[in-house]
């Protein structure tokens, strides 16, 4: 279509001051606002953060050791069957240590599925890292056995220092 060309101007000024700006904002404007967003929320994300390594890990001091004292089992329950447990120190820095521990655990999937639920929410001091099933043939079993192994984390405070 064809424009007559007296209403050319006026078709290019509207071009101009509606198009153009709607294009600078779609293909420039949009992620830099959203990253600038971005960076204020982590900015204030960052202020409320302790300052030294020290404040944070005064906050571990009186957290109990659950994985190598063996007190994570007692929030398993009776419902399940413990298969295999597994504490080990992973990493140490400083005056803090990485302890994990390899929980492997037998029953129906809706007990596992608990059990995996309340570890992970009513254990503040651990982290549950990951969770493998599996589902193994077993002879006295009809259906066969299923296992939950859980890779659970904790930060502990040592007395290095």
């Amino acid at each position: 279509m064809k424009l007559p060309y007296r209403y050319r101007g006026l078709a290019m000024m509207i071009a101009l001051l509606i198009l153009l700006p709607a294009a600078a904002w779609r293909y420039a404007l949009r992620d830099t606002v959203r990253t600038a967003s971005e960076c204020l929320k982590l900015r204030a994300e960052i202020s409320a953060l302790p300052d030294t390594a020290e404040d944070a890990a005064s906050g571990l001091r009186n957290r109990r050791e659950l994985i190598l004292s063996g007190l994570l089992l007692d929030h398993i329950g009776r419902d399940v069957r413990v298969t295999g447990y597994t504490p080990a120190v992973t990493e140490r820095r400083g005056s803090l240590a990485l302890h994990t521990a390899e929980v492997a655990l037998t029953g129906t999937f809706a007990e596992l599925l608990r059990i995996l639920h309340r570890i992970e929410r009513e254990v503040p001091e651990c982290a549950v890292r990951s969770a493998v099933w599996r589902l193994t043939e077993d002879r006295a079993a009809p259906n066969g056995r299923l296992t939950l192994t859980m890779y659970i984390q904790q930060i502990c405070k040592t007395d290095n220092l």
